[in-house]
């Protein structure tokens, strides 16, 4: 990164960490109804997730790709850090075993549509009755999405769509807003989730279809395809 977009970068991360800290002061129940709609045989210290992975970055960070996954699942929220499930871990070998990136943690910055942490994505819709907060969370996102990728100006993933008119309705349509008005979004791909094999599923599909391309190219013909069908730019 540039010294002024380092700069700019610990600037939006300093104002994250603190809207994680006020919306975990404002809903000091919140822990307690997670656990009350899902297994309660582990102890949750952090129903709202701040990503820690933000304090390692420093300047010579070389960020390629922006992921934005799901919401916090348990290893997120005991390690306090997105992307170490595994559904993280098919992407970074993916990523590293493709040639996208040599050096996954230094050049891919890991997001969320929500910050509040369940432990399957399903439960999330279960707690829509805890009021504003449930969409307050996925518009943060939505402009911590486009804060970081306004500074970083590299390619922005979304993975797993969904639910994307669904559970992170109020996630698509503000970053929908944020978007529609500038160039940027010709940089925002979609994909379907690591888990389970779903993304190499499709990148098979594509790849049998387009052999004469890249797996860098054949990404970016997928992610826009699967933009311009979700999306409105």
């Amino acid at each position: 990164m540039t010294e002024s977009q380092f700069l700019d970068f610990l600037n939006v991360k300093k104002i994250f960490k603190k809207e994680i800290e006020n919306l975990t002061l404002a809903t000091p129940d919140l822990a307690e109804e997670i656990l009350s709609i899902q297994d309660k045989s582990y102890e949750m210290l952090n129903p709202l997730v701040y990503n820690e992975k933000f304090d390692d970055v420093t300047k010579d960070f070389n960020i390629k790709y922006i992921w934005v996954t799901d919401n916090p699942g348990v290893k997120e929220c005991q390690q306090k850090r997105y992307g170490v499930g595994s559904s993280g871990s098919a992407g970074k070998n993916f990523m590293e075993s493709y040639g996208l990136v040599e050096d996954f943690d230094r050049e891919v910055l890991i997001l969320n549509k929500s910050p509040i942490h369940t432990r399957v994505t399903a439960d999330l819709a279960k707690l829509k009755s805890m009021g504003p907060v449930y969409g307050d969370c996925q518009k943060l996102m939505a402009k911590l999405c486009f804060d970081l990728h306004s500074i970083l100006d590299c390619e922005l993933w979304i993975l797993g769509t969904s639910n994307l008119d669904k559970i992170f309705n109020p996630f698509k349509t503000e970053f929908n807003n944020f978007y529609k008005a500038g160039l940027l979004v010709n940089k925002v791909f979609l994909y379907n989730h690591f888990s389970q094999g779903q993304f190499k599923k499709a990148y098979n599909i594509y790849n049998k279809e387009n052999p004469d391309l890249s797996p860098n190219e054949l990404c970016r013909l997928i992610g826009a395809e699967n933009r311009n069908k979700l999306f409105k730019g």
